[in-house]
């Protein structure tokens, strides 16, 4: 990368966020590879692209079940492009990420969740279900998994 780039993605002498920084590489390098994870022995790999669809997708569905600027998501799963990608459209929308440790206990992460506020969650299917029924699940307004599932909201 040149000099021009990275001029390019700073603000009045200031570094980007995360976000800025993301959104000004998948600008200048759509088809690039931003995301890879071995799934068994096969790689699946992630466009600058289509992880930019994802984020968007996610962001306005965030936006539309009530998420603000400066409310907070819990974050909780394996490190995985689907975790990244969460955390990425938090910050899309200007919202707070609250994560949290995939080896927390259910009531850490309930007491955590419930001491934060939080508006929603986007998290591994197992944390899900810990969660469903719990004073902490009815307090949500969405559900977001980080796996295909049929049982939320939507999925990355």
């Amino acid at each position: 990368m040149n000099q021009g780039y990275y001029d390019s993605v700073r603000k009045e002498g200031k570094w980007p966020s995360i976000i800025e920084a993301f959104n000004a590489s998948a600008a200048a390098f759509p088809s690039r590879i931003a995301f890879s994870i071995y799934e068994g022995k096969e790689r699946r790999e992630y466009t600058y692209e289509q992880v930019s669809g994802y984020i968007r997708n996610t962001a306005l569905y965030m936006q539309e079940a009530g998420v603000e600027e400066g409310d907070r998501v819990l974050l909780i799963g394996k490190n995985s492009p689907a975790w990244a990608t969460g955390y990425l459209s938090i910050q899309a929308i200007g919202a707070v990420v609250v994560p949290l440790d995939v080896f927390s206990t259910p009531e850490k992460v309930e007491a955590l969740g419930l001491f934060s506020s939080v508006k929603g969650m986007i998290a591994d299917v197992s944390w899900l279900e810990k969660m469903k029924g719990t004073p902490f699940d009815a307090s949500l307004t969405f559900r977001i998994s980080l796996e295909e599932t049929r049982d939320t909201d939507i999925s990355l």
